[in-house]
Formats: C-alpha cells, structure tokens, sequence
C-alpha cells in the first residue's frame, strides 16, 4: 500500500463540481452521438436571463477555484463561486483525512486499497505509483466512493462514484514550496455528493494546468471536450456542461483575471425548453475582487442561431447588456442589470 498525499484529495474533489460529459467503452460499436442542442435565439426579452446563466459558466464556473487551490493549499473563491464549491471541497477533506499515510512502495507498483467510512460505504484507491510522498508523471490513481457517509461540517453527506488522476507533467510537491507547476487529467465517473438537500453530480473529462509562483499569485488552465455538472435541490435539477472549452483563471492577491473560451449546454428553463446552446467567449477577461465579490472590468460574448449578446462590466457589479437580435453585428438595443439582479435569475 503507498501513502495519497493528502494535498492532492481536496482539489480532486473540488474539482468534480464543474465535472465532465463522457462515457465508458466497450466492445460493441459506439452509439451515433445524439444531435446537438437547438443553438439559442437572443431577444432583449431574454437577454439577462442569458447573461446570467454565461456569468455563471465564465467566471462562477468553480473548476479553476479548484485548480488554484491544488496549487496553493487555500480554497480560492472568484466573484459568484457557487455554494457548492464548498459543500464539495469540505467533503473532499474529509475523505481526505481518512486516506492513512503508510510506508511509501517500489517504483512502479500497483496499490489497492479499501477505507471504511465512519457511518457506512467505503472508499477505494487504486493505480500505479512510483513512491515516494508525491504524486509525479506518470503515476495514476482512481478514487472510488460507494455510499460514503460522513459529517462533513455537521451535515451528513453520501459519496459515490469515482475519479482517475494522471499526472503528465510535474509533480505533486509540497504545495507551500515556490515555484509550483504540474499538469495533470482527470476522468470522473457519475461522483455525487448528497447532502443537506442538495446533490452534485459531475461526470466527464479534463486537462488542468496549474503554475504558481507564491501562495497569492497563481495562474489555472482547465481545458477539455466537455464538463458537465448537475444540482438537484428543492427547485429541480439543473444540468450545465460546456463543450471544447479553455478556461484560464490568473490570481494576483485577491484580483481575479478570468478568459473563456466554451460552447455552453444549459438546462435552464428561462432560457427554453430543454437543451439550449450557446457559444461563449470574453473579448476582455473578467475582473473580480476575491475578497469583497464584486466585478470590476471585461466582457462577454454570447453567441447564438443569428444573434448575439455583449455583456460588459459598466461599473462595480454592474453590466451592460447589448442585442444583436439579427446577427449583422450591430446591437439594436441595450439594457443595464446589477449582479443580484443577474443572480437571481438562476
């Protein structure tokens, strides 16, 4: 058996909220893929509602969060990080104290190994390591919870499902040690957290980049085919993924610099009935202040069937909402809208 160090569980964790869209294998010939989501029509009718739910994919999305806290040992929050961001990263140090530290193994060999959960389940490690108290290129490790359930900040919670790590790049050092840089990919596999009313689902695959020079200042690169996540609460299930998408986030103290590239698939009602999608891009990056929530500069690019949106930042959590509704690149009409009132259309 080797020893998991323990900075690498809370980040893998964290991360499985922005989650992926992917499936298995098998034998039998690949299903043809399903046909894509109606691409969205913008009007100044639904045009906050759609600048709400791209916000929340550019810049809420809590994937890079996650990264920078892979690289710095802090969990970092951008403006209108999800609650959820922290249901999942407190769990993940929960699991993450139960993973024992134990004698590390030979170059290259297998580990298996089987951890009971204090109030029932259990949770699975497995994969190939070469050693030592880090993870390094080359080494992989699955980590599998069935029906896991502990307190995680006085609420019970279940785990299931599963994610695998490789490392490509780097090395999982000791994360207060300057310069830090590793690359890695994941795959996860229908991993939930179900806790306090609310269940988060992520299932797919991603790249994630992560370079640190000092524990304020870091930059995360999350890149991949799809990440797909989905909450089920009191007012229903939500389901969000984007497709061939490049998130880059840039911390400097507690400003946040936050460039997107997706295609985004969203399940939000206000938008339509069913899957609607949407091309999503910043012109300018967004801004935010970690420690007050506030948006202080950048812009949006809401694409979709023969229209557009630009989204930019007019003043401190204030947005200028521009319609194309035609698609000839000149916006006819424009609107104002604050971030509460942009929050409270999710």
């Amino acid at each position: 058996m080797s020893k998991i160090p323990m900075s690498v569980v809370p980040a893998l964790f964290a991360l499985t909220l922005a989650g992926c869209g992917g499936g298995g294998g098998g034998s039998n010939p690949a299903p043809a893929p399903a046909p894509a989501p109606a691409a969205l029509t913008m009007t100044s009718a639904n045009s906050k509602a759609v600048a709400a739910d791209a916000l929340e994919n550019a810049a809420g999305n809590p994937a890079a969060e996650a990264g920078a806290s892979l690289a710095t040992g802090v969990q970092v929050e951008g403006a209108g990080a999800p609650s959820a961001t922290l249901q999942l990263a407190a769990a993940a140090r929960k699991l993450a104290s139960l993973v024992p530290a134990q004698t590390p193994l030979a170059t290259g060999v297998a580990i298996n190994e089987s951890i009971p959960c204090s109030g029932g389940g259990t949770l699975t490690i497995s994969g190939n390591v070469s050693g030592g108290d880090a993870l390094v290129a080359g080494d992989n490790v699955t980590l599998g919870a069935t029906n896991c359930r502990e307190t995680v900040d006085g609420v019970l919670q279940t785990m299931s499902g599963s994610m695998t790590l490789q490392i490509t790049s780097g090395s999982m050092a000791n994360a207060n040690v300057y310069p830090f840089h590793i690359v890695m990919s994941m795959t996860m596999n229908a991993f939930s957290i179900a806790g306090g009313g609310v269940t988060n689902r992520a299932d797919g695959d991603l790249q994630l980049d992560v370079t640190a020079s000092s524990a304020t200042a870091d930059v995360t690169v999350l890149s991949g085919t799809s990440l797909s996540s989905t909450t089920t609460n009191s007012l229903g299930t939500r389901k969000g993924t984007l497709k061939n998408y490049r998130q880059s986030m840039t911390r400097q103290g507690t400003i946040v610099s936050t460039d997107v590239t997706a295609t985004i698939e969203s399940t939000n009602s206000r938008l339509g009935t069913g899957t609607v999608r949407y091309d999503l891009s910043t012109p300018a990056p967004l801004v935010s202040n970690a420690s007050t929530g506030a948006y202080t500069a950048g812009s949006m690019k809401i694409v979709g069937s023969n229209s557009a949106l630009l989204v930019t930042v007019s003043a401190s959590n204030t947005f200028s909402v521009q319609v194309d509704g035609n698609g000839d690149g000149t916006y006819e009409s424009s609107s104002s809208a604050t971030l509460s009132e942009l929050q409270a259309l999710l």
